[in-house]
């Protein structure tokens, strides 16, 4: 009976060696396709910001669209921002005008009672 059960523990540390070597094999599997996913990823950004480089040239050179976004940007900026000085006083007023003006007027079913 020792020998059948030297046999089984002798097959149960195959096993354990098996899973072990699967487990390795699996971790390194996962590590080299992630490292191959990185250089795919990175390889993808490095084209894709030459096409934005090149398209960004030949639409006006160093990104003349964008300054003159900017500046229409700060324009209309500049006119909210004096539209809002001009405006506060009157809207100030009126927010404390409407809050302090209060017209009491209870219910019709309240004022039978």
């Amino acid at each position: 009976m020792s020998s059948g059960l030297q046999e089984l523990m002798a097959a149960e540390q195959r096993a354990a060696q098996i899973i072990q070597a699967a487990r390795s094999e699996r971790t390194e599997k996962m590590k080299q396709a992630q490292q191959e996913a990185q250089q795919v990823i990175e390889e993808y950004r490095s084209e894709k910001e030459t096409a934005l480089q090149k398209q960004a040239t030949q639409n006006g050179g160093e990104g003349g669209d964008f300054e003159q976004l900017k500046s229409e940007s700060e324009q209309q900026l500049q006119g909210l921002r004096s539209e809002f000085a001009s405006n506060k006083d009157r809207a100030i007023d009126f927010l404390v005008k409407v809050v302090t003006d209060v017209d009491p007027q209870f219910p019709e079913d309240i004022r039978t009672m």
